[in-house]
């Protein structure tokens, strides 16, 4: 077990696409052209090849107004052939050790719970999944909806949106660049809504095949909203609309087909120090966000 090096990201890659066939080919190319660091990534090497992985994505996160340092684990797995020996067990054992000495607050992708729980990830993020048509959504017109719009009003409409949240990644200019990059790279387009020259949302339409995706969502309110769902259902005949929990849109598409989707864990890795700094007495992981009136908020996975 050990750090992964440069030379070994295609195998590494080969590995995502043979554990996880259900992800987007193209959100897999992306993350190994412009998310993937190496030296974030610990392996096993068996048989002189790399059989099992898991990767951290750094990351900055305002949890009850403080903005700390944290990571994302994600893209956990084992070669079906290697499977049943605890590698990725090893592994998740060797990042939460470094993680405790190095972060007070750490996340990982919800997509296997059962195995991060048993390390201290509790689900803290849901997402509500709504089926629209046509019928669900109010028709309007698409005035002042245009696509690309730049990374910097993408930044300021997201800043005034996540006021009302806790928990949410803290977002830079450049990182707007690099997210409108990665939704052209997987054959997507983002949208916005401005009213009298400025921005009041955005969307990130992705389609697979009959259906678009909004994977992320900003508005200020529900004509915003309402404007950018109207533009999606130009697209498409159907559109799967991802929100946060905390967003309560239910009342607005009661008839709608609604999922919950476990989203996003977190893990409390050194209670004594977060106490120190915030002058609490929180336990668990949870009381992290149930001392704070806003929600938690994330529309990023890493």
């Amino acid at each position: 077990m050990r750090r992964a090096e440069a030379s070994l990201t295609l195998n590494i890659k080969e590995i995502w696409l043979t554990c996880f066939p259900e992800e987007n080919k193209r959100f897999i190319d992306h993350f190994f052209n412009d998310v993937f660091e190496p030296t974030n990534t610990i392996i096993e090497i068996q048989d002189n090849k790399v059989v099992s992985c898991v990767s951290t994505v750094a990351q900055e996160v305002m949890i009850n107004d403080r903005v700390l340092k944290a990571s994302t684990i994600l893209g956990a797995a084992t070669l079906p052939r290697y499977q049943g020996r605890g590698y990725v067990d090893n592994i998740l054992k060797q990042i939460c050790s470094n993680l405790d000495h190095t972060e007070l607050i750490s996340f990982a992708t919800a997509k296997n719970p059962e195995l991060l729980e048993k390390y201290g990830f509790r689900t803290i993020y849901k997402r509500n999944c709504f089926e629209l048509t046509r019928d669900d959504v109010q028709r309007i017109t698409n005035d002042g909806c245009l696509f690309d719009p730049s990374a910097q009003d993408m930044l300021n409409i997201y800043t005034t949106f996540v006021r009302r949240f806790n928990g949410f990644k803290v977002r830079s200019l450049e990182d707007f660049e690099n997210y409108k990059k990665s939704i052209n790279d997987r054959g997507g387009k983002v949208v916005a809504f401005y009213e009298n020259n400025l921005i009041r949302g955005y969307a990130s339409f992705t389609i697979e095949n009959k259906v678009l995706h909004i994977e992320e969502c900003t508005y200020l309110d529900t004509l915003s909203l309402f404007k950018l769902l109207n533009v999606a259902l130009q697209q498409r005949h159907i559109v799967y609309l991802y929100v946060s929990q905390a967003e309560k849109l239910n009342p607005l598409f009661e008839r709608a087909k609604h999922t919950v989707i476990d989203y996003k864990m977190a893990r409390l890795n050194n209670k004594e120090l977060y106490n120190r700094l915030y002058g609490t007495n929180i336990d668990v992981i949870e009381e992290v966000f149930l001392s704070n009136p806003k929600p938690p908020f994330t529309s990023e996975l890493y």
